[in-house]
Parts: C-alpha cells; structure tokens; sequence
C-alpha cells in the first residue's frame, strides 16, 4: 500500500513519512503539487496527505481530481490544516472528500490520525503484510518525471481568475538567448518559487538551469525585479508551463 505524503516542509515530511512508514506503507513524497496531480494516475496511492496552508487554493483541485476516480477508488485524503477551520468550512472539505483533519503535530492529534487511518484501512483486523522492507521515493522539483498521460487542464487548477486572487499576477523577461521579450501570467507563487504559463512561444527555446536577470513580476499589487533560473517545465493537457526559482 502506498501513502503519498506532499509538502516542501521537512518537518512535515519527516513526521508522516514515519507515520505511514511504521504502518507499513510505502512512502512518494512530492515537494510539488502540480507534479503530485499530473502523476496520480501512475502513483494510484492508498491515501494522501497534504498541508492545505502550503496551497491554499489547490489542495481543493487535487481532492476534486482524485475524488472523480482518476488514481484509483477509496482513497483516503487527510488535510493537515494549522488554522482551525470553522464548522461550516469543515463541512464543506468533507463534502469535497477529505477524510479527516489534523491541526498539529501534537501527541493527541496525530493519535487521532493514527486512529483514522487505522478505521479505514480495517488495520486493526487486517494488518498491512509487507513481503519487502519500506521504501521512501522522494520526487522534488529538480527530478524529472515522465508525463505518460496528459490529465487535467490549465482551467481545473486555476479555478480562479487571476485579478484579485493572492498568488497569482503577470510577469515580463528578456529572453537569455535572443533576448526577446517574454511575458505570461503565474497562477501560483509558494515561497520563492513561481509555476507560470508563456503566452509566446518563446519557451520552447529556454533550458532547465537557463538564468534570468531582472525577471519582473507583479505580486499583491508591487512589482519585484529579481534575478531567476528555469527550475522546471510541465506539460498538462496540451498547456505548457514553467516553474521559475526566485533568488
């Protein structure tokens, strides 16, 4: 059985990879969560976790696609949410199809987790009989994966127009090879990190690793001039989009 554990948080990562890991499954950790969709299909994980305050808009797009069937049938999706939620927004993440919430990493908490886990899977009654020893399969954002089939569109993840949404904004470079104008918009922004979508097709000609001085981008109504480097591409239903590293 196989536990998809996704956060770029080592703390995070590090607790539940135990977690599962004592239970007996085997643990994919994805650092990046369009990666962690885009492969479902391929992974069909027992259940996920994820920390819903790293994406705050996309864990509900991830617990929709995973919930249509795509991936595999009864799986279990535990949200990891540090803010308490209301009981009317807790209703709602059931009704999407989260199976149960963990709001710390305290004693009591993750034996409430324990505890659900174990209801779902019958673990009591029907332990999980591992014929090798645990493996761990950590996929960051510098790891290529292959994209075998090409399952959701640019309009699932950003449900959202970008006017008005945190995260999301336009972006304008100098093309380091022909020096070009390059502008696009990005529909999320997680740290120093940046998933953008070109509007040329100037970016067909950029290399993982390629660097970008004065990579200028709106954000919360600023602009930023910063230098950037091509950290990543992805290849969604026939929408490509690059993952740009902020330094």
């Amino acid at each position: 059985m196989k536990a998809l554990i996704i956060s770029e948080e080592k703390e995070f990562i590090d607790k539940f990879d135990d977690l599962f890991s004592q239970k007996g499954f085997d643990t994919i950790i994805y650092k990046w969560l369009l990666k962690a969709i885009d492969n479902i299909e391929e992974i069909r994980p027992n259940c996920i976790i994820l920390n819903s305050s790293e994406y705050p808009r996309h864990w509900k797009t991830l617990v929709q696609f995973v919930k249509s069937g795509i991936g595999g049938d009864e799986i279990a999706i535990f949200l990891y949410e540090p803010n308490p939620l209301s009981s009317k927004d807790k209703n709602k993440a059931i009704a999407l199809g989260i199976t149960d919430f963990i709001t710390s990493f305290e004693k009591e908490e993750i034996s409430k987790l324990n505890e659900s886990i174990d209801n779902f899977f019958d673990l009591k009654n029907h332990p999980i009989e591992k014929l090798n020893k645990n493996t761990t399969a950590i996929i960051d954002e510098k790891e290529e994966v292959e994209k075998k089939q090409q399952l959701i569109s640019v309009s699932n993840i950003t449900v959202e127009s970008s006017e008005n949404v945190s995260g999301t904004g336009d972006f304008i470079f100098t093309h380091p090879q022909n020096g070009k104008f390059i502008c696009g918009k990005f529909f999320d922004k997680n740290n120093n990190k940046i998933t953008a979508k070109i509007d040329t097709k100037e970016n067909s000609f950029l290399n993982i690793n390629d660097e970008i001085h004065n990579f200028t981008y709106s954000y919360d109504d600023k602009y930023e001039s910063v230098q950037a480097k091509v950290s990543d591409f992805i290849s969604l239903n026939n929408d490509n989009f690059i993952i740009f590293q902020l330094n």
